[in-house]
């Protein structure tokens, strides 16, 4: 299967996770489906990042989507906020695919003296970024409906404050380094969906967390809550079905067999089909939304 037959099914599944997200009372099942959707388009972007000549121009071009998502996500959700039933717009994938390929490029591409450099730049402003998306998105936190976090998350290319977080950028730099053999991606990969599952199995940060609480101070029990959110897992769930209700994002292990059926081929190209298709069918998805919830 080529690159443009795994981006065609992954918008097929994110299609369906996000028709879950915005229409009321549809099939948690799609959300299940749509779990496959985000470990294809990261699939497909580190290929593409691999064989494309100009680097640079790939790295631009996703950063530039990735904030004109943003400004378009802040515009919709500030003109809709008091809608009833509205909901907030948080979707940008292409900040984590940006970051992501930010990250190898600086690992992979860079010679040694420029990498050890660029890597100090990079955790130097990670940091820096965290601190401002935090401080300035509570100061103004009353003008930014939604996440105001993952806008300045998406202006400032930030490892954290992007849709599905460090743990996805991780996965991303996983499946780049074990590109080139579909067992060591196999293995790789399995590994990654059975911790995920066994980590929301136990809920083992909810647990922590809860001994935290009880026998610590508040301040200790921040700091551990904060941390959890930096690496996206949020704490202090409840009920023993949770990693079927709401935490099902282990069934992204079948995202495998579609990895394993691709041949090393372009196809089509499409190139920008899924740049525009994301954000129009997001837009459409939410509007449908409000216009059900008036009607």
């Amino acid at each position: 299967m080529t690159t443009t037959g795994l981006k065609l099914f992954a918008m097929f599944f994110m299609s369906l996770d996000h028709i879950a997200k915005f229409i009321p009372e549809s099939p948690i099942a799609f959300h299940w489906i749509g779990r496959l959707a985000a470990p294809l388009f990261t699939f497909c972007a580190i290929q593409g990042f691999y064989y494309t000549k100009n680097k640079n121009k790939y790295l631009v071009r996703m950063y530039l989507f990735g904030v004109g998502m943003a400004i378009i996500s802040l515009i919709v959700n500030y003109a809709c906020k008091d809608r009833h039933g509205a909901i907030s717009i948080t979707n940008n994938f292409f900040v984590t695919l940006f970051v992501m390929c930010l990250i190898i490029y600086i690992i992979e591409e860079l010679n040694q003296s420029k990498k050890k450099l660029y890597l100090i730049i990079f955790v130097i402003w990670q940091i820096i970024s965290t601190i401002i998306c935090i401080i300035i998105s509570e100061l103004v936190s009353v003008d930014m409906p939604g996440s105001a976090k993952i806008f300045y998350g998406a202006i400032l290319g930030n490892i954290f404050f992007n849709e599905g977080g460090i743990i996805f950028i991780t996965l991303g730099v996983l499946m780049y380094t074990t590109k080139n053999s579909k067992k060591n991606i196999s293995i790789a990969y399995v590994s990654f969906c059975v911790f995920y599952f066994i980590f929301y199995l136990t809920d083992i940060m909810t647990r922590i967390g809860k001994r935290i609480d009880y026998y610590y101070s508040d301040t200790v029990y921040f700091i551990f809550r904060f941390f959890s959110i930096l690496l996206g897992v949020e704490i202090m769930r409840h009920g023993n079905e949770s990693f079927l209700s709401l935490n099902y994002q282990w069934m992204m292990i079948g995202a495998l067999p579609f990895i394993l059926l691709y041949n090393n081929k372009k196809g089509k190209g499409l190139k920008y089909l899924f740049y525009l298709f994301y954000p129009i069918h997001i837009l459409i998805l939410y509007f449908v939304r409000s216009f059900i919830i008036i009607n």
